[in-house]
Order: structure tokens, then sequence, then C-alpha cells
């Protein structure tokens, strides 16, 4: 757990110790578990559920993430949605009829 000789500490620094350290980690858990409900409790009070049902025109936007993507293509229009999902991919097409095949996973 903690580096020590037990030939220089007498038993009760080390129950110290060993206190002191299971404290921290409980003060820790507490910390972190109250900071993530506060990310949760933020995020739930600006997030909105969509649904979107075949046909619909949706937006969608792939970022450019770094300078090696410069000069990627970034998918940003109206695609309408069509029914067929194949392993996390989905088929837009272009409201002006061209198709390309756009991941989900490249939000």
């Amino acid at each position: 757990m903690l580096p020590f000789c037990p030939n220089d500490f007498d038993d009760n620094n080390i129950t110290k110790i060993a206190a002191r350290a299971e404290e921290s980690r409980q003060l820790a858990r507490v910390h972190t578990l109250r900071a993530q409900d506060k990310d949760r409790r933020r995020y739930d009070s600006k997030h909105q559920m969509v649904s979107y049902a075949p046909g619909d025109l949706v937006w969608v936007y792939t970022p450019v993430l770094d300078e090696s993507r410069s000069f990627f293509r970034v998918h940003t229009g109206y695609f309408s949605n069509i029914p067929k999902c194949i392993k996390a991919e989905f088929i837009a097409s272009w409201a002006c009829s061209q198709s390309s095949v756009v991941s989900s996973s490249k939000r």
C-alpha cells in the first residue's frame, strides 16, 4: 500500500497513515460522485431527445479535427434519412439527389 520500513515506524503511526490513506480515498470518491452528478444535471438540463422518421431531412456536420484532415471533405448539409442501417452507418442522400454513405461515428 504505502512504502514504509516496519523497523522505522511503530504500529500507531502505520495505522494513522493507513487511516489517512483510506479517508483520502473515500473523500476523493465523494468529490468524484458529486462532480459527476453536477455534470449529469448540467447535461440533462440542455439535452433534448430527438427522433427522426424515414424521409425526414436532418443536418449532418462532421468537423475537421486536426490539420492532417484539413483537405478532407466536411459533410454538411441537409440529408434525407433512408431506413437502411448497416453496422453503425446509414445511407444519406442529398436533397439534390446525390448519395453518400455517412458513418454515425464521425460526428
